[in-house]
């Protein structure tokens, strides 16, 4: 059975794109393209498609009206949107609207076949991108209301946010564990996804919420020459800060 699949966008160089990517899949999918509004609503409301693609607001309807007539007039369709770029304000919107897919345009090309067969089979689908985005926002909501949890580190991301926590640059990081800068810079990347946490006083203020910093002066495991590692920086102060 063919599955009926809306494709929302003026931009027809777009749809001829998603088009190609549907068309090179294995799944037998019905890709139709609306460009009014008029088209749109009147196909939604007589083929009721499995799935709608929002990719581009149309002249007379914003996103957030398109998804709500499109699920006033069927209920049971999936919207998948197909964002321009990484925007929290827009995702918590598309959510709370009722969207049940989103990936960045960019990401269509790796996505978006399995993203609307996710939706199909009824899931929800989100790209890595934008659920890294959703993770760190609820992991920080969390934090500001004192509900996080403890999220588990490993043993080099505890000491890279211990250093950090103690306002050590990261050249210093770098010679306190007797690793690369650009390693530091891949930890700080990882807690960041882990926390939600940007700022040297925002590091600081979750590792003395999670316990990570109890012991301050604490030494490090294998670290140069097995001696306890120095808590102090030579590096320009704020070189964490935003």
């Amino acid at each position: 059975m063919n599955e009926l699949i809306l494709l929302v966008s003026h931009r027809p160089s777009f749809s001829l794109e998603i088009a190609s990517l549907l068309q090179d899949s294995s799944s037998a999918w019905n890709l139709r393209v609306a460009s009014e509004s008029a088209a749109l609503f009147s196909l939604v409301r007589k083929a009721q498609p499995k799935v709608v693609l929002i990719s581009h607001e149309l002249p007379d309807f914003s996103r957030d009206e398109l998804i709500e007539q499109i699920l006033r007039l069927s209920p049971a369709t999936r919207i998948l949107i197909l964002a321009p770029d990484a925007n929290l304000v827009d995702i918590r919107s598309a959510i709370k609207k009722g969207v049940a897919g989103y990936l960045l345009r960019a990401e269509a090309q790796t996505d978006l076949v399995l993203a609307v067969s996710q939706l199909i089979n009824g899931h929800f689908y989100a790209s890595r991108s934008i659920l890294l985005m959703i993770f760190s926002d609820y992991h920080a909501s969390l934090v500001e209301t004192g509900l996080s949890a403890h999220i588990p580190l490993s043993p080099r991301e505890r000491q890279v946010l211990q250093c950090i926590a103690e306002g050590c640059g990261r050249k210093a990081i770098a010679l306190q564990l007797n690793i690369g800068v650009r390693s530091v810079e891949t930890y700080r990347r990882r807690l960041t996804a882990k926390t939600g946490c940007k700022t040297t006083s925002e590091f600081r203020q979750y590792a003395q919420q999670e316990g990570y910093a109890a012991n301050v002066q604490f030494a490090l495991l294998g670290g140069r020459h097995g001696q306890p590692a120095t808590t102090r920086s030579s590096s320009a102060p704020g070189e964490y800060s935003t």
